[in-house]
């Protein structure tokens, strides 16, 4: 179900514990340092793709080994991105907000992990233990993989 209201000024609203502003603050801080700890896969520009922008916003990218995920960001904030500045975004690949789960493809452990795995599976040999671990519990009950190996979605059972 969405509500939607106006309100004065809606960064305010809290969840009694935290503001709109803050969460998006912290969602910033958060993509900055994933952006800038993977700067060969990270971007940013003052316009989209086909030269439009929203006033006051930037956006920013990276790309995953499933495909892009990029966030519109206040300019004050262009600089926490040490990112290479491109002229104009790349295309957007149509990510929508659920498709976030593609930042967790950044983290190589996994492909290593899941390598293992499917050649122990090919040829009929044993899941070294340390695999199973990396997953917390057995692989094939808690990960949904595509036929190309890429995490769609992990089960926490």
């Amino acid at each position: 179900m969405k509500f939607e209201f106006e309100a004065e000024n809606i960064g305010n609203i809290s969840d009694g514990y935290h503001t709109f502003d803050e969460l998006y603050y912290h969602r910033m801080i958060l993509f900055a340092t994933i952006c800038n700890q993977n700067k060969e896969k990270s971007w940013k520009s003052k316009k989209h793709d086909d030269g439009t922008m929203y006033d006051g916003y930037f956006i920013v990218g990276i790309d995953t080994p499933q495909g892009q995920y990029t966030y519109h960001c206040k300019l004050s904030y262009w600089d926490k991105f040490d990112v290479k500045k491109l002229d104009f975004a790349k295309k957007y690949d149509g990510h929508m907000p659920n498709d976030v789960d593609r930042l967790l493809s950044l983290d190589n452990r996994y492909y290593k992990m899941y390598s293992i795995y499917t050649n122990c599976m090919e040829i009929g040999a044993d899941v070294p233990q340390t695999v199973l671990d990396y997953f917390g519990k057995k692989f094939e009950d808690d990960c949904k993989v595509d036929p190309n190996g890429v995490l769609i979605e992990y089960l926490n059972n």
